[in-house]
């Protein structure tokens, strides 16, 4: 909680070196990323909200549209972090207030895309990233909120509840553009920033990019840890091929053939994946050369294909009939287990990688 941080508040903090009471987002360098897009976005943003109902803070990374010189949409939707806060206060009629950090330490980005209980702050994600050591802290201006005193610039500010604004359209990590958008507004209050302070933000768009690479480190995070809790010996997970979120390919030590199915729907169970394919642990999930040799070798599309209907899905897919739903599908890549001993000794060597002998310690 936030008293607890409190105790390592900095006198002069270096975030605000520089105060501006009577802010004006024209003068920030703020990058207009695609060619639709609907005009300058803060991309890099990380929103700090205080959750009064859970006692936490929430952190995370929203896209955030100038709408005029002190306002800015916010596209957080309730079920996150920065979200939740919004919508409990807004039934209310309440504002809440917010920090967006631009120029945040790469720990307060990772811990941002944090997929953790609403009643786990994630300042203590941050903490953890870096080693546990005390955070150096500062209070905001014009509220209460703590934040990291060595950020580039802080924008302060405040929701306007119930007042939405549509921010589209706008390039998505899926490679193409949304078309339409509850964002909900912020009040702009106040701005601080660094002597000298650099302006960060992030490319979007047509994947593999920069804000899709953030996507995939929750994504690879949940398959891993969701494989492990149902027994699987997973290896290796990887989510950065398509838009780094729909896509996921896990590396497994097999014991069986129906695991590899019960894994599969499992992960599909997920909102954002789309597409699971399972291999081997002698397949490199990162080696699209490696994947590829497993699709074209041990996978029979009629054996091996799970399909299924409708589930609940990502809110960005286009090909969606209807709005967070999709079908979905699994690969079972694996080499297949027979129940005789001698068969099994077959499909082994008839699947095995060919290789040269010493090439893997040689540095091409």
């Amino acid at each position: 909680g936030p008293l607890k941080l409190r105790k390592d508040l900095i006198k002069e903090p270096l975030c605000q070196s520089v105060v501006e009471r009577e802010p004006d987002l024209y003068k920030l360098p703020i990058c207009t990323h695609n060619e639709l897009d609907r005009g300058p976005f803060i991309t890099a943003g990380v929103q700090v909200v205080w959750d009064p109902e859970r006692q936490t803070y929430g952190i995370g990374m929203h896209r955030m549209h100038v709408i005029d010189s002190t306002h800015l949409s916010c596209l957080a939707p309730i079920e996150r972090r920065v979200g939740k806060p919004y919508y409990e206060a807004a039934k209310h009629n309440r504002s809440i207030d917010i920090a967006i950090l631009v120029g945040a330490s790469p720990a307060e980005l990772i811990a941002s895309q944090a997929k953790i209980s609403f009643e786990d702050d994630k300042y203590a994600v941050v903490r953890q990233l870096i080693g546990d050591k005390p955070l150096s802290m500062a209070m905001c201006k014009s509220n209460g909120l703590i934040v990291p005193h060595d950020t580039e610039y802080v924008i302060e500010g405040h929701t306007m509840p119930n007042e939405l604004f549509d921010d589209t359209p706008f390039a998505e990590y899926t490679g193409v553009s949304s078309l339409r958008s509850d964002a909900w507004v912020v009040k702009v209050d106040c701005i601080t920033h660094r002597y000298g302070a650099v302006w960060q933000t992030l490319l979007t768009g047509m994947p593999p990019q920069e804000d899709s690479n953030l996507c995939a480190i929750p994504i690879s995070s949940y398959a891993y840890e969701d494989a492990r809790a149902i027994g699987v010996d997973a290896k290796d997970v990887s989510v950065f091929l398509g838009n780094n979120v729909f896509d996921v390919v896990i590396s497994i030590t097999k014991t069986s053939n129906s695991e590899v199915h019960n894994l599969i729907h499992r992960l599909l169970g997920n909102n954002y994946i789309k597409t699971v394919m399972v291999v081997d642990a002698d397949i490199d999930p990162n080696d699209q050369n490696q994947v590829r040799f497993a699709f074209n070798t041990r996978f029979q599309p009629d054996r091996d294909t799970v399909i299924t209907g409708l589930m609940h899905g990502a809110s960005l897919g286009p090909s969606s009939p209807l709005f967070r739903s999709t079908s979905k599908m699994g690969y079972d890549c694996t080499v297949p287990i027979s129940p005789d001993p001698e068969t099994n000794i077959y499909n082994v060597r008839r699947h095995a990688k060919v290789r040269v002998p010493g090439s893997e310690s040689v540095s091409w």
